[in-house]
């Protein structure tokens, strides 16, 4: 939420502090940062509600809802659940579902199926980077130096404990390429109040 958000972030028209207090007030943000489940409750009264589907799509997801947990190995019908419950907005029911499709796939889950917990982690927190969602963005870096998705998430984390210098560094690769993605546009649209 912009709430939670800017308590993260600090106050406008604040003083400047010394820069060996900004450090250590960015690390105490980021070590005091609530879990997972402590953020989504946090932010669940601020998120809008989960979107009205038309009926047959009703249908179709209240069906999902009823028979993915009773084949709790079918991973096709997990990954179609937490896309779906996405899909309306129902980022925590997604993300619980995500956490089974990922817990059932293991070591050998792929980029996308990480990326898709991660955004759901960040979305259910309210734009909060939780340290699980730093977890999943530093092990899509781990498979790949160049993700996209674990790049931009590291580098809102940056932000949000106050090191835009650092969320600079994560972002700039992003903006300067030629990808046209939303993590791209989503650095690109940030990548200025870093620079401040």
């Amino acid at each position: 939420s912009a709430a939670g958000l800017y308590a993260w972030l600090g106050s406008y028209g604040q003083p400047d502090v010394p820069l060996a207090q900004r450090l250590a007030e960015g690390e105490d943000l980021r070590a005091s940062r609530p879990s997972q489940a402590e953020a989504e409750a946090q932010a669940a009264p601020f998120l809008p509600p989960p979107d009205e589907p038309p009926a047959e799509y009703a249908e179709l997801i209240e069906r999902l809802r009823e028979v993915v947990p009773t084949r709790p190995d079918d991973k096709e019908g997990w990954r179609l659940l937490a896309r779906n419950e996405a899909g309306l907005g129902n980022y925590a029911a997604a993300a619980r579902a995500a956490e089974h499709l990922v817990g059932l796939v293991g070591q050998e889950v792929s980029a996308e199926d990480l990326t898709l917990l991660l955004d759901l982690h960040v979305a259910a927190a309210g734009g909060l980077v939780t340290a699980q969602a730093e977890d999943e963005a530093n092990w899509l870096l781990r498979k790949n130096p160049d993700d996209r998705a674990g790049r931009y998430y590291l580098g809102l984390l940056e932000m949000q404990v106050d090191r835009p210098d650092n969320a600079f560094a994560l972002w700039r690769p992003l903006a300067e390429s030629g990808v046209d993605d939303r993590f791209t546009a989503l650095a690109r649209a940030q990548i200025g109040d870093a620079a401040r």
